[in-house]
């Protein structure tokens, strides 16, 4: 990610986690990051929904800033979700 600080996301991301439940977190890990599946009580739909939108905000900026500046569109939305994946396996 060259345009924004990596560790810009990292904390965004550890804060969001810290909000929300065990299951979110497990459920992101599973849906983004490759983590065993588990199970989504229907209080947890809404926070796991937002979490899922912050990523995909964050891939859809990287892949404009890609575009604007001639850059790899696909490492650089690769490097946010390793980078977002890294900041939920310090959860």
């Amino acid at each position: 990610m060259r345009g924004d600080a990596p560790e810009a996301l990292t904390a965004v991301v550890e804060d969001r986690m810290s909000e929300v439940s065990t299951s979110v977190q497990k459920a992101i890990a599973h849906n983004v990051c490759g983590a065993p599946p588990v199970k989504l009580s229907k209080a947890d739909w809404k926070p796991y929904a937002l979490i899922k939108k912050m990523l995909q905000n964050e891939q859809k900026l990287a892949k404009e800033n890609a575009e604007t500046n001639g850059w790899n569109v696909t490492e650089e939305t690769t490097a946010v979700t390793e980078q977002f994946c890294a900041a939920v396996k310090t959860r």
